[in-house]
């Protein structure tokens, strides 16, 4: 029988090397409902240079890839997965794969993004 100073030995479901209450670290990136529609972004990959035209609710015009979409085409994105294959809706992250649809060739995957600008409209000319 135990008594009062004999230590229980419980193996502890509490591990204090895990923070409580602290998010996990966001990719650096953009989230498509976060801009107007007409917001250019250039996005560069480990293999090709895309320009991406958000049209509002997951939707745009994407070129830059010589075969799939040379010159600007209609696409659904998907958002962008990490190193664990999740996928991030509607995001565009560095160090992620831009994942859209193109409904002629199903869902397209890049290379890891390495770099994403937004691009700022050329003014017109009112002749």
């Amino acid at each position: 029988m135990a008594n009062r100073n004999d230590s229980l030995n419980l193996p502890s479901i509490f591990n204090p090397s895990i923070a409580v209450g602290v998010a996990e670290p966001q990719p650096e990136g953009v989230d498509l409902a976060d801009l107007k529609p007409g917001t250019m972004l250039e996005i560069q990959t480990g293999h090709h240079s895309y320009r991406l035209v958000n049209k509002g609710g997951g939707t745009a015009l994407i070129s830059g890839h010589p075969t799939y979409c040379p010159t600007p085409v209609p696409v659904e994105v998907h958002g962008s997965i990490d190193n664990t294959g999740h996928l991030k809706w509607h995001f565009v992250g560095k160090g992620m794969k831009l994942a859209f649809l193109l409904p002629e060739h199903g869902v397209i995957q890049t290379s890891r993004i390495t770099e994403i600008r937004r691009v700022k409209p050329e003014p017109h000319n009112a002749n």
